[in-house]
């Protein structure tokens, strides 16, 4: 493992390296969006009917709306910015978050379902993740790299080490060539 601490990767190994472990260091999506809650619990079978309501108020545009006393009252933020997949999840549930990528950035959609209830849901940014240029991650790509080349040399070399010996196995009482382990002695 000393001889790997020394080894220097050139440009195109991190690169392909890059290439290959794209997911290692790419970036998530990330949506700002602005959410409407409506409480099951308390509504009931209404909630729905009323996030309908609603969601085709928002949608003809004729009334001034304040967006953020609309619905109910809850903890949940009514805008998240820049929020990535996995935050967005954390806080609404994996399929509100799933359900956010099918809906198009500028229009109020829904009701969408989370583990609270229905929410109407307005994107007003989307940026794709992307995988960044070796110059912006280099010093990730050449860490990961030297891990990588470091367990590999560890590995080849306790297969050398395994090779070279034979291990047997002995389990007391009679052993399948009919001796036993006391007559191994």
């Amino acid at each position: 493992s000393d001889l790997i601490e020394t080894l220097e990767p050139t440009d195109d190994e991190l690169q392909s390296f890059l290439d290959e472990h794209k997911e290692r260091f790419s970036s998530e999506p990330k949506l700002s969006f602005q959410q409407v809650y409506f409480n099951t619990d308390r509504r009931g079978e209404a909630a729905n009917a009323d996030a309908k309501q609603l969601l085709h108020e928002l949608a003809d545009g004729s009334g001034s709306i304040e967006v953020a006393s609309s619905g109910d009252v809850s903890l949940l933020p009514h805008d998240l910015s820049l929020a990535t997949p996995s935050e967005i999840a954390s806080r609404f549930g994996d399929a509100f978050a799933e359900k956010l990528r099918e809906i198009k950035p500028g229009r109020w959609a829904g009701p969408v379902e989370s583990p609270y209830g229905l929410h109407l849901v307005r994107i007003s940014e989307r940026v794709e993740g992307r995988v960044p240029e070796l110059s912006e991650v280099r010093r990730a790509v050449e860490r990961e790299w030297l891990f990588l080349r470091r367990e590999e040399s560890q590995e080849q070399f306790n297969r050398e080490l395994r090779d070279r010996y034979d291990v047997v196995i002995r389990w007391p009482g009679k052993q399948p060539d009919g001796t036993t382990a006391e007559d191994s002695k």
